[in-house]
């Protein structure tokens, strides 16, 4: 059967039934036109499917077939564009009587479907104008510098969902009425979304944290945070660049946030462990007798690695492993042979946090045999490198067997402290593991040097120092009160329990109240009750303390909601503030004076609301 089209490419070719024969060269082959096309271009990564080209055409039978399906294209584009217009102004003339009388009765659900689907058809339809809206985007990201991620945000999506739901027409803010009405209004909105935020403070209690650090241009910061086990809210960061950071000033700051918050609500202040901290730290439980101040748990330990670190073995071990990594990374030669080798590349240590040495080291241990096959290769040993003084004391420290042997013993050492360094630098509350995360790694140092008190007796002073200095009654409560270490009978020594009664008298003011406290501890330490259920027993290790209270101690209410404000606690101020360091920086860059708090307010508490996506619109 003949077929229909009168492009050229058919005459060349024969149809029988769903089969075509070229006429040339006798091709047999299955298709459409494309597929013809294709076969007489000899087009073999075309929209055909690869079919075979005509080995019999000729070069002016080719440009023929050529100019013809071009002209055929051409003459359907401008078919598309006609049909595109029309269907314009078919939508434009669309009456709005209709289009409400539809939505009324089609509801919100109805709407939502009708743009999914125009917006699938538009994709389908439209593909010239598609492209370029897409162009225009890129284009965006492109010359404002933007991160390629933040087109997988939340906000970012929901913006050109609500512009195109507006329609034509709609036309975007400027820059006055983005950082004036705009800009009141969001904070107002974002505010009122983290009501139910605040309102769980009066239930799960709440921390403040503050941070002292300076900015690129070195002017000096103070953030102050709440926290609560829903996240972590900036209240704001002060520039102190004319003022004397005293115990008394520190004090002042974190007075005015304690009453921002409600001293209801608050249950514990974190801030460093510099002197004047200290000092407004006491001020602080002076004047509030139901509050609690720690020190950072995290800066504590980072402090104990540095104590550590100034063992003459340990400082000998760091200094070489040091001394290797800059060596072969500053080297283009050495740096070559190991990247053949090795499957992670080596990390030097920072010098303001003493845990990244051991980030360091482990890595070199990790990596030991990708060193030492450096200087076991014939290109060093053909280098001028290997016959350097320096070279040679690395090719020293890499080949010899002391190096390594201690590097192995610190790891052992330093190992169980940093773990503990990263639980109480997380977002989640751990303050019933702080007593128990220090007696595990005095076992396990204890252990490293194979129980020999001698070998090991030193390096638990230096922690019983730290420990001393970080130890909080608080702490006691909360490891006696953690349902994970229910039975562990070191924690029922006269240290824990004394912490444990004091930290009721001091929460608890009402005399009556802590009795009750007190008279409900029989009935969970004898698991009496519902604390004594195979579930309550189960749930124990797998569940949040606090959330295991929440579900388990509704026998023993007051003892429920003391446990409960303790254990949802955190014990460290450094991740939230690192958090928002970034963010600091980039409002300061732009407010020199922090008169538009406005804005770092909103940028923070969106951020916040973004990792809590369902709280978002």
């Amino acid at each position: 059967m003949a077929p229909k089209s009168t492009a050229v490419a058919w005459k060349y070719v024969k149809r029988e039934g769903a089969d075509c024969i070229c006429q040339l060269c006798g091709k047999h082959f299955s298709g459409t036109l494309t597929r013809v096309v294709d076969h007489l271009l000899s087009i073999s990564s075309g929209n055909g499917g690869g079919v075979e080209g005509c080995p019999a055409i000729s070069d002016e039978q080719k440009d023929a077939v050529q100019r013809d399906y071009d002209k055929s294209k051409e003459v359907k584009g401008r078919k598309e564009m006609k049909r595109q217009r029309i269907q314009r102004e078919i939508a434009m003339s669309s009456s709005p009587m209709n289009s409400s009388f539809t939505s009324k009765f089609n509801g919100s659900s109805s709407t939502q479907t009708k743009t999914c689907g125009a917006s699938t058809l538009n994709a389908f339809w439209k593909p010239v104008e598609k492209q370029q809206v897409d162009d225009a985007i890129a284009e965006f990201f492109y010359a404002c510098a933007i991160p390629f991620n933040v087109a997988r945000n939340p906000y970012f999506k929901n913006a050109f969902k609500k512009a195109v739901a507006f329609g034509k027409g709609y036309v975007p803010p400027g820059s006055e009425a983005l950082r004036t009405t705009l800009l009141k209004k969001t904070k107002d909105r974002v505010t009122e979304r983290l009501a139910n935020v605040k309102q769980s403070w009066k239930y799960t209690g709440c921390t403040i944290m503050s941070d002292g650090w300076s900015d690129l241009c070195h002017r000096p910061l103070i953030n102050v945070l709440v926290y609560c086990p829903q996240g972590a809210l900036f209240l704001k960061a002060i520039n102190t660049m004319d003022q004397v950071k005293t115990a008394e000033y520190i004090f002042r700051i974190l007075d005015e946030a304690i009453q921002e918050v409600g001293v209801e609500n608050v249950v514990h202040v974190v801030t460093y462990n510099a002197s004047n901290c200290v000092g407004a730290g006491k001020m602080l439980m002076e004047k509030h007798k139901t509050i609690y101040w720690t020190p950072c748990a995290a800066h504590c330990l980072d402090l104990l690695l540095h104590d550590l670190a100034k063992f003459p073995w340990i400082n000998e071990t760091i200094r070489r492993a040091r001394t290797a990594v800059n060596f072969v990374i500053n080297r283009r030669l050495t740096l070559s042979i190991y990247r053949r080798n090795a499957t992670r590349e080596l990390l030097r240590p920072c010098e303001t946090r003493f845990a990244t040495f051991y980030i360091t080291l482990k890595r070199v241990v990790e990596e030991k045999t990708s060193l030492r096959s450096i200087f076991c290769n014939d290109e060093w040993e053909r280098s001028h490198l290997s016959k350097e003084e320096k070279g040679k004391n690395v090719e020293e420290i890499m080949l010899g067997n002391s190096f390594w042997q201690n590097a192995e013993k610190v790891l052992k050492i330093c190992g169980p402290i940093v773990d503990m360094l990263r639980m109480v630098d997380g977002d989640k509350p751990c303050m019933g593991f702080v007593y128990e995360g220090m007696d595990r790694c005095k076992e396990a140092i204890a252990s490293a040097f194979d129980n020999i008190e001698a070998d090991y007796q030193e390096i638990w002073e230096v922690i019983d120092r730290r420990w001393k200095m970080m130890h909080s009654p608080l702490h006691a409560a909360a490891c006696y009160l953690d349902p994970r270490l229910f039975g562990v009978s070191r924690h029922q020594d006269e240290e824990v329990m004394s912490g444990l009664y004091e930290t009721i008298d001091k929460l608890n003011p009402d005399p009556s109240i802590s009795s009750l406290v007190r008279s409900q501890l029989r009935a969970y330490r004898a698991e009496e009750g519902i604390f004594g259920t195979k579930a309550a027993k189960y749930d124990r290790v797998i569940s949040a303390p606090a959330v295991w209270w929440d579900f388990y101690g509704s026998r023993a209410p007051e003892l429920q909601k003391f446990a409960i404000r303790i254990l949802s606690q955190v014990s460290s101020a450094k991740l939230f503030n690192l958090m928002f360091t970034f963010l600091i920086l980039c409002f300061l860059n732009k407010f020199l004076n922090f008169e538009e708090d406005d804005v770092f307010l909103s940028t923070c508490h969106l951020k916040y609301l973004f990792k809590h996506v369902s709280m978002l619109f």
